[in-house]
């Protein structure tokens, strides 16, 4: 991907983008959450330290790996499985 497509991706993505964390703040737990990311995702962007804080704080399964966009993903899909669903 080129620059200017990645820039522009970074750019809808910040438009469009949900605050999840104020959205899901009453939400007590987060617990049979399983959220997988890329660390060097240029797609969408990586989680920010925020993101990942608010993750924990609600007890969320969070597997990252560098890589982008679908790295990370398909390197932690059996192992996301596993722990979300006892899948072996």
């Amino acid at each position: 991907m080129d620059a200017f497509a990645r820039n522009e991706a970074r750019l809808f993505a910040g438009i469009i983008m949900n605050r999840y964390t104020e959205r899901f703040n009453s939400i007590e737990s987060l617990s049979n959450v399983t959220y997988i990311y890329g660390t060097t995702d240029e797609a969408v962007g990586s989680l920010t330290a925020e993101e990942v804080t608010f993750l924990q704080s609600k007890n969320a399964t969070i597997l990252s790996g560098s890589g982008g966009h679908d790295e990370p993903f398909e390197g932690f899909i059996k192992q996301g499985f596993s722990e979300a669903f006892g899948i072996e």
